[in-house]
């Protein structure tokens, strides 16, 4: 397979991968009273999963993403992909509530990566006609998973336990990992955001 025919690849492979950190995280949504009664306290109570990786994600991307500028792009969609799918395998065994909502923050921080990353990435690859179009196809698949990733929630958590649905985002990870790896090009890199920038552009 040419260089080429690989790039094809490249924009389906980073929408599948925004799905899969989509539905990790909205999933969560409809796992809360199942996940409030398994660890006998209040579905408010449980609703910190949500806020803890809204929060997480929030704080720890731009400063993961201007950390890792210098690394090559596909090591770096590769690690935060890793670091989402560990994450969501330890939440399937997590033993308690205060423990779940760390890993969340764990999961928001691989998340954090993937798609801000996956975004430079198409665009880096496209044309400046033709990046509009492909951010939109990349963001697609973080679309198409708001749309499932609550009523699948809900439905697997009830139907087979909530930590199913940790196991089943863990599951879909593996493959886009080796995906990402394959298709997106090697030593592929961007002028890096620096944590002075963001502090510049935060005051």
């Amino acid at each position: 397979m040419t260089q080429k025919s690989t790039q094809a690849y490249v924009i389906p492979v980073l929408s599948a991968a925004n799905f899969v950190i989509g539905m990790g995280a909205f999933m969560v949504i409809g796992m809360l009273n199942p996940v409030s009664e398994d660890f006998a306290i209040t579905a408010s109570t449980a609703g910190w999963l949500m806020i803890a990786y809204a929060m997480g994600y929030a704080v720890l991307s731009p400063v993961l993403v201007s950390m890792t500028g210098r690394f090559g792009r596909r090591r770096v969609l590769a690690a935060g992909m890793c670091v989402f799918a560990l994450s969501n395998l330890a939440g399937a065994i997590a033993p308690s509530h205060e423990i779940l909502t760390l890993i969340r923050v764990c999961a928001a921080a691989g998340a954090g990566l993937i798609t801000p990353v996956a975004a430079s990435v198409a665009a880096g690859l496209s044309a400046p006609a033709r990046q509009a179009r492909v951010l939109a196809a990349v963001f697609f698949g973080f679309t198409l998973s708001q749309v499932l990733g609550v009523p699948a929630g809900g439905f697997i958590a009830y139907t087979f336990g909530w930590r199913t649905a940790f196991v089943l985002v863990f599951l879909m990870s593996l493959p886009v990992i080796a995906l990402i790896w394959y298709f997106v090009p090697r030593g592929l890199s961007f002028q890096p955001v620096s944590l002075r920038d963001l502090g510049r552009i935060l005051s």
